[in-house]
């Protein structure tokens, strides 16, 4: 769950089985708990209408979000298998659900297990960031963080993290390079 602090709402995500497979879904809530009529752009107490944001074939799991408050528009992020390898997906979504453009995957393509999928938003410059641990063989534990951004933008990949977790607003490491566009 996250606040929404312009338009005084929240977004809710989650993953489930509805259609066989592990899919992920939102419903907007307003703050006095009224659920958002996402299909007829207004408000009805009692219609649930949740919606997908990622329903492809394979399992869309871990679901983590946030908001960027300059432009009112949120980004959720998740693990995703829909094809042979893990990757990081995620999508962004105006204040009202609707999704801008489609899925997007990140390139990371690892084949070990990814672990502690993390986003944060900067407000400052509608910037967002997606963290996560992942077991690498040459160094251990891996950190990766990528900056999306409507412009090209670096982002960074640690060595030996000895399990530390990521934290996505945390900084203090030596990191090499790669760029990554929205």
């Amino acid at each position: 769950v996250i606040n929404d602090s312009e338009n005084n709402r929240f977004l809710v995500v989650w993953q489930d089985e509805r259609n066989g497979n592990w899919d992920v879904f939102g419903q907007i809530v307003t703050a006095t708990g009224v659920i958002y009529d996402h299909n007829d752009d207004g408000y009805n107490q009692y219609n649930a209408d949740n919606f997908g944001i990622s329903t492809a074939s394979g399992n869309q799991e871990y679901p983590v979000l946030a908001f960027a408050s300059g432009t009112s528009e949120f980004l959720v992020g998740w693990l995703d298998s829909r094809d042979t390898t893990a990757d990081i997906y995620y999508q962004k979504l105006e204040a009202d659900g609707d999704p801008t453009g489609g899925n997007v995957a990140l390139g990371t393509s690892i084949t070990s297990t990814i672990n502690d999928l993390d986003i944060a938003a900067n407000t400052e410059c509608n910037n967002y960031l997606i963290s996560y641990r992942y077991d690498n063989d040459d160094f251990g534990n891996s950190i990766v963080g990528s900056c999306i951004v409507s412009t090209p933008v670096l982002s960074w990949v640690s060595g030996d993290t000895d399990g530390v977790s990521p934290d996505s607003g945390a900084a203090g490491s030596t990191f090499t390079f790669s760029v990554n566009y929205l």
